[in-house]
């Protein structure tokens, strides 16, 4: 009694996954070499890479890696998403269990399937990675996008530093707040946690929309150094602005006034100086043409 839902299914599978094969010479990806039917079923073919997911690969670190561990890890991947998502491909489910880590020490993503796994209000049973599907995922109130699979990689990599996943994003959208403990907090670079709590945000709109945008935000980026003291930077208080401008009254003139007004001062009084001087000067020499004058006549 499916069987017009099955094969729009399996069609859907066979377009998803030719265009993942499109995308094998992306170093950050399992490639995929083949597609074919057999037995009214689909199938992909792809190479076999001995490799542990990122969660063991954590769990063998200790619970948690340091951001100088994660950050050869998780920066090559960017690459990989951002021209994935250029090419049209969604993943819908990074997450610690479709990241791997592979012999040579790099990281590679796999788990692909069709959008239909990935989403509440399908004819599928859903897959959804608890703390790692967006929001969107699970109500159909906004579309999925780049910024979805953002949301998976930022708290796969959250996983990685704290040894914790995030809420659910259905928790998350009553009280956003990412919890992380003061000892651990303290090793992560302050970037690194402004780059966390922006590609985490629970509504699509505030997060961080692409995987360029998160590259610069983890590279602490000139540009996002300055957003980064905004965000942290102290509530500005009306009253303690207008107490604070009070005060700068009562102690008088600023620093840089004095400075002015000393110059000002100098040239006035090296002005008088000269002025002087010279009525001097000319006092001197009217007195010796009247001595001179005097002479002359008295000859």
């Amino acid at each position: 009694g499916c069987e017009v839902v099955f094969r729009e299914y399996k069609t859907e599978f066979l377009n998803y996954f030719r265009s993942v094969a499109r995308m094998r010479q992306l170093s950050a990806i399992t490639p995929i070499f083949d597609i074919f039917e057999e037995n009214n079923t689909a199938y992909t073919v792809s190479d076999y890479a001995e490799s542990i997911t990122l969660r063991e690969f954590v769990q063998r670190s200790g619970g948690m890696v340091p951001w100088n561990t994660a950050r050869p890890l998780f920066m090559p991947v960017l690459s990989s998403l951002s021209a994935l998502h250029a090419g049209g491909v969604q993943h819908l489910g990074i997450s610690p269990d479709t990241l791997v880590i592979l012999r040579s020490g790099r990281m590679r993503l796999q788990g692909f399937s069709i959008r239909q796994v990935r989403l509440a209000d399908t004819d599928l049973t859903p897959e959804f990675y608890n703390g790692c599907s967006a929001l969107e995922q699970y109500i159909m109130d906004y579309p999925t996008q780049e910024s979805t699979d953002v949301y998976g990689f930022t708290a796969s990599l959250f996983f990685a530093l704290t040894g914790t996943l995030p809420q659910s994003a259905l928790k998350r959208r009553v009280d956003g707040r990412l919890m992380i403990p003061t000892t651990i907090l303290k090793e992560i670079p302050a970037h690194v946690v402004t780059a966390l709590a922006n590609g985490l945000q629970v509504l699509p709109d505030k997060r961080t929309p692409t995987f360029e945008r998160l590259r610069e935000e983890l590279s602490a980026a000139p540009s996002v150094t300055m957003v980064h003291q905004e965000v942290n930077a102290p509530p500005r208080n009306p009253a303690e602005e207008k107490k604070r401008a009070q005060q700068q009254k009562k102690q008088g003139l600023p620093g840089y006034a004095w400075t002015i007004l000393a110059c000002v001062v100098c040239f006035v009084v090296f002005t008088l100086i000269a002025l002087l001087w010279q009525l001097n000067a000319n006092s001197g020499q009217n007195a010796s043409d009247r001595q001179d004058g005097s002479s002359v006549s008295g000859l």
